[in-house]
């Protein structure tokens, strides 16, 4: 038998006086009542209940029992209530895993927007480019560039990270512009990654459906982006970078976009959380406030 149903049925029990009126008030019958008593009585080696034709009465040991019966089914309550309240109200720890340059420069500014609407949620932003695992690491929400073969995780689509080639003007009119992705080869080029991964060096570029795949060099390779960014501002060489970011860089022309003819390389991105929980009012709060943002838009 269960031992909290049994508990829960003992304390109803000594509360209405009698095994017939607790087996009405829960629908069951007094010989199920009385196995339950039973099955406690033998768990604990001792007798709880005096029963007579007339009435029942607790014994010693059965009214200590049922203070703490009662206390420990009122702490049950409470915690199941507290669960039921988290799934409704936005409240308690988000961690959250990010690449580090869009998580940067486009998830932390949306999370200090969000914190100030949601001010009893507290978020840990992880910020890493490295694979995480939401389950083994206890991350709440994942937010990954590329394609999701995980069938564990709840994806839904954001707007594709996408990429823009460019330069400073000084560097441009040292070096002269670039017209086809080949010319690249003749430029210095500021590389995001490590020169042990292979394809760190190959930068992608489409026109009319053709894939170009350009093998680019440079003097100046980092897993930092802020580092290459600002050497790009300096002049040092041609940059690949997210368009939501550089656009204000081209737009003030401290930066020019650069091999304009061609489509820049893409990647999808998704917001995911395990598919396996229940996700509780934070997480799809988060999700929900997330995707409104950067949500994938469909066309009208």
């Amino acid at each position: 038998m269960d031992r909290l149903t049994s508990m829960m049925l003992f304390t109803k029990a000594s509360e209405l006086g009698s095994f017939a009126a607790t087996a009405d008030a829960m629908n069951l019958s007094p010989q199920m009542i009385a196995k339950h008593i039973a099955y406690l009585e033998y768990r604990l080696g001792t007798t709880l209940i005096h029963r007579t034709t007339r009435k029942q009465t607790l014994t010693d040991v059965g009214q200590h029992y049922y203070q703490h019966c009662k206390r420990i089914l009122n702490d049950i309550e409470e915690i199941e209530s507290f669960a039921q309240q988290l799934q409704q109200e936005p409240k308690g720890h988000l961690k959250i895993s990010a690449p580090v340059t869009f998580g940067t420069y486009n998830v932390a500014p949306f999370i200090t927007q969000f914190l100030q609407k949601y001010p009893e949620i507290d978020v840990e932003l992880v910020l890493s480019d490295q694979y995480v695992s939401a389950i083994d690491d206890g991350f709440d929400v994942l937010i990954r560039i590329g394609d999701v073969q995980d069938t564990t995780l709840t994806a839904h689509p954001l707007q594709p990270y996408q990429l823009v080639a460019c330069a400073a003007p000084n560097y441009l009119e040292e070096m002269g512009t670039p017209k086809t992705p080949d010319e690249l080869k003749q430029h210095n080029c500021l590389v995001y990654g490590s020169r042990l991964l292979p394809n760190s060096c190959q930068w992608c570029f489409s026109q009319n459906q053709n894939i170009i795949h350009t093998k680019v060099q440079g003097n100046f390779i980092s897993n930092q982006w802020n580092a290459l960014f600002n050497a790009a501002l300096e002049g040092l060489g041609v940059i690949l970078g997210p368009i939501n970011f550089l656009q204000k860089e081209i737009q003030t022309g401290r930066l020019i976009a650069i091999l304009n003819d061609y489509e820049a390389p893409q990647r999808p991105m998704h917001i995911l959380y395990p598919a396996n929980r229940k996700p509780t009012a934070k997480v799809l709060t988060f999700v929900n406030a997330f995707m409104t943002e950067f949500g994938k838009k469909t066309k009208p």
